[in-house]
């Protein structure tokens, strides 16, 4: 695949959304979709507004680390969400983006994929993809939430940096199989949306049930770091905003809502 795979009118032809990118702002570079996605909501987009790049210069994932983003080979993708829930409510949408992104691949790559709390998409132990929610707020509430979606499609092993090529992986070094861009996003946005408006109104517990089903987490003996604090124990289960429990050598169960995991088992 090539740059071909993936433009405005690729994306229209396959949408079958009522709401999500009805209005979409497809760039051949931007620093960061999810900036773009900012500025657009700060200015007034609707939710279900997308940002998609071919590349992005200045790609970031969580904690301010870089996304490495080359041309031509993966999906980058930032969506305006504007739910009417409490900041601190609004962490599932997390697990939310990962299955839509899992669903989506599993449909057009007949591949399992695993979700590692809290943010990573994984085939065969290697990350292929991540997640970054960056929320807005003010003294009245939410304003709104860019949901940042990077997702390595068609990179090559040796199109990685050489430091990440252990860890880090892409559909096609994973599954061996090469799928457009356009159709994985026009197929994740169906599973989103889908699966957001029905937490609107339902509450999100049929989507954690849906993400335990995907996780490799629960269950293993993890260590977290956040913020200079180190936890170490097993993965009990998700709470109902998304956070993780874990149960810790001392019997006592500790709620994380962020942190770099670290398999110990």
């Amino acid at each position: 695949m090539d740059a071909a795979d993936l433009s405005a009118e690729q994306i229209q032809a396959c949408l079958k959304t009522r709401v999500f990118a009805r209005e979409i702002h497809y760039l051949e570079e931007t620093e960061s979709t999810n900036s773009e996605a900012d500025r657009l909501a700060s200015s007034g987009s609707p939710e279900g507004t997308i940002v998609v790049a071919d590349r992005q210069t200045r790609g970031r994932g969580r904690f301010g680390r870089s996304w490495f983003s080359p041309p031509g080979t993966g999906l980058y993708l930032s969506m305006i969400l504007r739910p009417p829930v409490e900041p601190a409510a609004s962490h599932y949408l997390v697990l939310l983006s990962g299955v839509a992104c899992a669903r989506a691949i599993q449909d057009l790559c007949h591949t399992s994929v695993e979700l590692k709390w809290p943010n990573d998409l994984q085939i065969r132990g290697k990350k292929i993809g991540g997640i970054l929610l960056e929320l807005s707020a003010d003294h009245k509430g939410l304003r709104h939430l860019i949901a940042g979606i990077g997702i390595n499609v068609t990179t090559r092993r040796e199109d990685f940096p050489e430091d990440l090529r252990q860890s880090v992986g892409s559909i096609f070094t994973e599954a061996g199989i090469r799928v457009s861009r356009s159709e994985i996003l026009c197929r994740l946005l169906l599973h989103f949306e889908n699966r957001y408006f029905l937490s609107l109104t339902q509450g999100p517990s049929a989507i954690l049930t849906e993400w335990t089903q995907l996780t490799t987490t629960l269950g293993r003996m993890l260590r977290v770091s956040y913020g200079g604090q180190v936890l170490e124990g097993t993965a009990t289960g998700i709470d109902a905003d998304g956070g993780l429990l874990l149960r810790l050598a001392s019997g006592l169960t500790e709620k994380v809502l962020a942190g770099d995991v670290t398999v110990l088992d």
